[in-house]
């Protein structure tokens, strides 16, 4: 299948733009699914690498440079389901190593929630393997 090149822009360059409407309802589609953390935070900092096919937003990662502990953190990524199993994963996460390696950083990381059993599957064929677990107690 072919996929659009990659593009990145950081949020502010995606405000306004026909796909940030897009990123916001799969990201709230995901928490209401209890798959995504509520608490992530959408700051200029972030950049978002996107892919098209014909104009379409079909796949997304938005993440940041965690100077602190120099790795790429990815805060929310997402492939359009019709398009799972393609390829575009694989490419966008091609693209988050090109633009780490850029940075000098030392690795890709997130947050998955154990449940994403997808997404683990899809992220460990990329390999990026669990390396800690969570625990949360709400108060």
């Amino acid at each position: 299948m072919w996929f659009d090149r990659p593009m990145i822009c950081n949020t502010e360059e995606l405000d306004g733009s026909k796909y940030l409407s897009r990123v916001l309802l799969e990201f709230g589609k995901l928490i209401e699914e209890g798959k995504a953390d509520p608490f992530i935070v959408f700051t200029t900092d972030c950049y978002i690498t996107y892919i098209t096919v014909d104009g379409t937003l079909v796949a997304f990662s938005v993440w940041f440079e965690h100077k602190q502990y120099k790795v790429l953190w990815a805060v929310f990524t997402y492939v359009d389901p019709n398009f799972r199993g393609s390829g575009v994963f694989k490419q966008l996460h091609d693209s988050l190593e090109v633009e780490a390696h850029k940075l000098n950083l030392r690795a890709i990381e997130s947050y998955v929630t154990p449940t994403n059993t997808q997404s683990l599957r899809a992220l460990e064929k990329v390999g990026r393997l669990p390396v800690y677990i969570v625990t949360r107690k709400p108060l």
